[in-house]
């Protein structure tokens, strides 16, 4: 078999190959082979991270890649529901709210130094109040 050669997405149908018990998809259903896609690119960036950053996940917890590849599915599939230019723009500027928002909370919550000793009237994410 050709290294560059692609396998077609049927090939991956359970009624085929009875031995093998994951990828059931039914080759005629459009959104269980979507589904299987989005699964597929949350697994290969896990792999990836693996590969290229192998203290990563040791240094995460035990669900790290679970929810890495959980993250990815799901931002795929609800991207699948966006259908119009209007809900896919006002998607994106959401989005990128939302990670600004998201980061700059985290980057408060470990800037905090309450937990590591540090004297809480002091705090500035907690202004001396637990």
């Amino acid at each position: 078999m050709k290294k560059d050669a692609l396998i077609p997405l049927n090939a991956l149908a359970v009624k085929d190959r009875p031995d093998r018990k994951r990828n059931k998809i039914a080759p005629t259903d459009p959104l269980a082979l979507f589904k299987a896609l989005a699964m597929n690119i949350g697994k290969n960036v896990v792999a990836y991270v693996d590969i290229m950053y192998p203290e990563a996940p040791k240094a995460c917890s035990s669900t790290f890649r679970l929810s890495l590849r959980n993250s990815i599915y799901n931002e795929i599939m609800a991207a699948m529901k966006l259908n119009d230019e209007g809900q896919i723009v006002a998607a994106l500027k959401d989005q990128a709210e939302h990670r600004r928002y998201m980061k700059a909370q985290y980057k408060k919550i470990r800037s905090c130094k309450c937990h590591e000793g540090g004297d809480p009237a002091k705090c500035r994410l907690h202004k001396g109040k637990f």
